[in-house]
């Protein structure tokens, strides 16, 4: 439990940081669902940041799911490129500053999960 106070401080200093226009803030890269299998193809991995139960609802097919709550904690777990996702992208978008900030390469799924859905693409639970 220790631990998981300690990482969702340190998730809320680096994300109060960035509002404030800390040099921590990494630009992110954001792609489109035409563009994720390309990257799955060249060995990024899908990280998926949202809840448990948004999970559970259904996610794309081969993601790796780790909440963006525990992403501090567990980020030796996260590759070298990593393509972020969430629902709508805002999320992925700050697990994929903090990470490259830690120096992996990262890429946001513009519009999350509900992009993915809205070009034709189907989740899998």
């Amino acid at each position: 439990m220790r631990a998981h106070l300690a990482a969702l401080r340190s998730m809320i200093k680096f994300l109060f940081a960035r509002t404030k226009g800390d040099h921590g803030r990494v630009d992110v890269i954001e792609i489109g669902p035409d563009q994720v299998e390309q990257h799955v193809r060249d060995g990024w991995t899908l990280l998926d940041v949202r809840t448990d139960g948004e999970w559970a609802d259904g996610r794309i097919e081969g993601a790796v799911h780790l909440p963006l709550d525990q992403l501090i904690a567990r980020q030796d777990e996260v590759p070298d490129r990593v393509v972020c996702v969430c629902a709508v992208g805002a999320r992925s978008a700050q697990a994929a500053s903090y990470l490259a900030a830690q120096g992996r390469e990262t890429v946001n799924l513009a519009g999350g999960v509900y992009a993915w859905q809205s070009s034709g693409r189907s989740l899998t639970r």
